[in-house]
């Protein structure tokens, strides 16, 4: 997905449970301060878990793809 007016930048991010933060005492807290730090720092985000990624791919991509058009993404050109 392209950004609108910035070709160069992303529209949202996306969280996934594949990986965490070892040196974390609470693993939920750990998650829950790095994601409210992101938003602070203007990022849109949306949650992915694996369980449901391998269940439907293409239902989570498609999902994905309804939030970066609304959050005003443009589907990305194919290179030529």
């Amino acid at each position: 997905m392209d950004h609108p007016t910035r070709a160069d930048d992303v529209t949202i991010g996306v969280l996934t449970d594949f990986s965490r933060f070892d040196l974390a005492g609470d693993h939920v807290e750990w998650d829950s301060f790095s994601t409210a730090v992101l938003r602070d720092q203007g990022w849109a985000l949306q949650r992915v878990w694996s369980p449901a990624v391998f269940r439907d791919l293409q239902g989570n991509l498609d999902e994905l793809a309804a939030r970066a058009a609304a959050e005003g993404a443009k589907p990305r050109r194919e290179a030529l």
